[in-house]
C-alpha cells in the first residue's frame, strides 16, 4: 500500500482562495479580493516523502511564473513531524495560510476555527469548482461548509509480485478474496519462498475503514460523534491474524517495521522481501507489480478505500 498524491487543478483553486484572505484576523469574515498585479505573500505547509516535496516545490514554481506578483514561501516536513510542527503554530496562531489537512484532523481544527470557510467564494465564482465532482467536494466540507479543496484522489492499493507467486505456485488473488485467503497465501509465500508474505503497513488505519467498508458498515456514525458499527469481531480477528502471521514469521515484526517505517529507505531488495509490497525503481525495471484489491471481511467484493488529500486555508493573523 502506499499513500499517494496528485497535484491537480484544485492545488491552483486553493492558492487562489487565500488570496482573498489578506489581512483577515480569522474565518468570520471575508476581505474584498486583491487587484490582479498587487504583490500578495502566501505561506504553505504540507507533509510527505522527498519526492511529493520536489514535485510540489516545481508546481509552486510554475504558479509563481504565472502570477509573479504572488510571492510563496514554504515549509514541510514528515507526517509526525509535519502535525507537531502545525499544533505549536496553531497554538501560537501562526499556522501557514495553506497547509495540508487529512481526515483524521480536519473536523477538529475546523471546530476550533483554524480554518476558513471559502462557500463564499465558490459562489461568487472566484474559486471555481465547476470541473470538481461534488463528491470530492463533499470530503472538505465540515458542519456545512466547505473548509478545503481537495488536491487530488487516489484509492489504496495493495502491489503484487508476479514473480515472485509464480515462483511459489500461487494463484494471484481474485477481486473478492477475503482476509482469511490473505492467510493462507502470505503464509504458503512464506512456508515456499522463505521470505514475508506481506510488507509493512498491515497497521494503516485505512484497513480498519476497508474491514468495515466491505461490510457494508464505516468506521464513524454519519454525525461523527461515534463509531459506525457495533461488533468488534472483524477488527479484533483482524488483528489477531496478524498476530499469529508474526509469529509464524509470515509477516513483518511490528517493532521492525517501527524502527524502519520510511517511505525513502524501506528495503525492497531485502532477501526478505515479501511480494506484496509497494513497487518502487530498487525492485527492478523488468519486474511485473500490477495492483489489486485489498482483502474483504468476508467473501464479496473488496473495496477501493479512497485516500483524498485536502488543502486547506488558516485564518490570517496579524
Amino acid at each position: 500500500m502506499s499513500r499517494c498524491s496528485r497535484l491537480t487543478t484544485p492545488w491552483v483553486v486553493a492558492f487562489a482562495g487565500l488570496l482573498l484572505t489578506g489581512g483577515n484576523p480569522g474565518p468570520a469574515t471575508a476581505q474584498p479580493a486583491i487587484a490582479a498585479g498587487k504583490p500578495v505573500e502566501l505561506r504553505v505547509a504540507w507533509w510527505g516523502s522527498q519526492d511529493r516535496h520536489n514535485r510540489t516545490i516545481k508546481a509552486i514554481e510554475l504558479f509563481q511564473k504565472k502570477y509573479p506578483h504572488i510571492k510563496v514561501s514554504y515549509e514541510f516536513a514528515g507526517w509526525l513531524d509535519y502535525w507537531t510542527k502545525m499544533t505549536t503554530q496553531a497554538a501560537g496562531r501562526n499556522l501557514p495560510d495553506i497547509m495540508q489537512q487529512d481526515y483524521a484532523y480536519i473536523s477538529e481544527w475546523s471546530s476550533r476555527g483554524l480554518l476558513s470557510p471559502l462557500d463564499e467564494y465558490v459562489k461568487s465564482g472566484t474559486i471555481d469548482t465547476r470541473d470538481v465532482s461534488d463528491p470530492l467536494l463533499r470530503g472538505g466540507v465540515v458542519n456545512g461548509k466547505l473548509v478545503a479543496i481537495n488536491l487530488g484522489s487516489n484509492s489504496q492499493c495493495w502491489v503484487l509480485d508476479v514473480d515472485a507467486f509464480k515462483k511459489a505456485g500461487v494463484e494471484l488473488p481474485p477481486p473478492n478474496w477475503t482476509w482469511s485467503d490473505f492467510e493462507k497465501i502470505a503464509l504458503t509465500l512464506h512456508e515456499t519462498l522463505g521470505i514475508w508474505g506481506m510488507g509493512s503497513g498491515t497497521w494503516n488505519e485505512q484497513l480498519w475503514g476497508s474491514l468495515y467498508l466491505s461490510a457494508g458498515q464505516w468506521r464513524y456514525s454519519a454525525d461523527g460523534s461515534r463509531a459506525g458499527y457495533a461488533d468488534d469481531k472483524p477488527l479484533v480477528d483482524y488483528l489477531n491474524m496478524l498476530l499469529r502471521l508474526q509469529k509464524a514469521s509470515a509477516l513483518i515484526p511490528r517493532a521492525d517495521e517501527l524502527s524502519s517505517h520510511n517511505m525513502e529507505t524501506q528495503a525492497w531488495k531485502s532477501p526478505r522481501s515479501s511480494p506484496a509490497r509497494r513497487p518502487w525503481p530498487t525492485s527492478g525495471a523488468t519486474r511485473s507489480w500490477p495492483s489489486g484489491r485489498r482483502p474483504a471481511a468476508t467473501s464479496g467484493t473488496s473495496p477501493w478505500c479512497p485516500s483524498p488529500g485536502f488543502r486547506a486555508p488558516s485564518p490570517r493573523t496579524t
